[in-house]
């Protein structure tokens, strides 16, 4: 019984030290039990970890692949797998111009900040429009996100109640500035996006429609401040 308690105080440091080592014999015993049930211890709680740790990640890593499937299964059952085609891609300029201004070019030409700009400056801002799909519950960009980036509905309902043909991000688009609330989707959405870092080159060869830009930004209330 003796032995029990001394064991027990040792090991945990709880309850009364009843029994101590008295002699030199004692002592030395008494550190190397301590040593050896430290350092199973110390073994014990890393294979234990080592253990919740693979399990997460095999968790995780189920719950990505499955959410990849249904990603997949989503696009195919939306067009075949057929997305934007390589031909477009890859076709000359001009080609191009008049390919995606029949596509998306209602959005940049109708939108306040770009419908009195000059006939050219749209036909190449056009051409830098990026598509992109996202599923219900999807987030577009979550708050204080930075992405300098200007989101055109193509299709689908957003939970902020935008619908086809809204927008959102002319700030970001303009000033870099971050999204002051988070974007998610109600149904399938279908997005065209429009990048600053893209298309800003094209302001020093069009300065009137720059201007025009900027001007109606003002009048709008769109400023770089957060």
């Amino acid at each position: 019984m003796y032995a029990y308690t001394y064991i027990v105080n040792l090991f945990t440091t709880t309850g009364y030290m009843d029994c101590a080592p008295l002699t030199k014999l004692e002592i030395i015993v008494s550190i190397l039990i301590l040593f050896v049930f430290q350092m199973s211890t110390i073994a014990l709680i890393s294979q234990f970890t080592s253990l919740l740790e693979i399990r997460q990640y095999s968790h995780n890593n189920y719950e990505h692949q499955i959410k990849l499937l249904d990603k997949y299964l989503n696009l195919w059952t939306l067009h075949g797998g057929v997305s934007i085609p390589e031909m477009i891609i890859n076709a000359p300029p001009s080609l191009k111009q008049d390919l995606m201004k029949s596509l998306y070019g209602y959005h940049v030409s109708n939108h306040f900040l770009f419908k009195d700009t000059h006939v050219d400056f749209l036909r190449q801002l056009v051409v830098h429009l990026k598509r992109c799909l996202f599923f219900p519950q999807n987030y577009l960009v979550t708050k204080d996100d930075i992405d300098g980036s200007m989101y055109f509905i193509h299709q689908g309902t957003l939970l902020q109640l935008l619908d086809e043909n809204d927008t959102f991000g002319e700030e970001q688009l303009l000033y870099n500035t971050r999204h002051k609330q988070s974007y998610k989707a109600r149904t399938v959405v279908d997005v065209v996006i429009l990048n600053r870092t893209e298309w800003s080159y094209l302001l020093q060869w069009f300065p009137a429609s720059r201007a025009e830009i900027f001007k109606k930004a003002r009048e709008y209330c769109i400023t770089s401040q957060d």
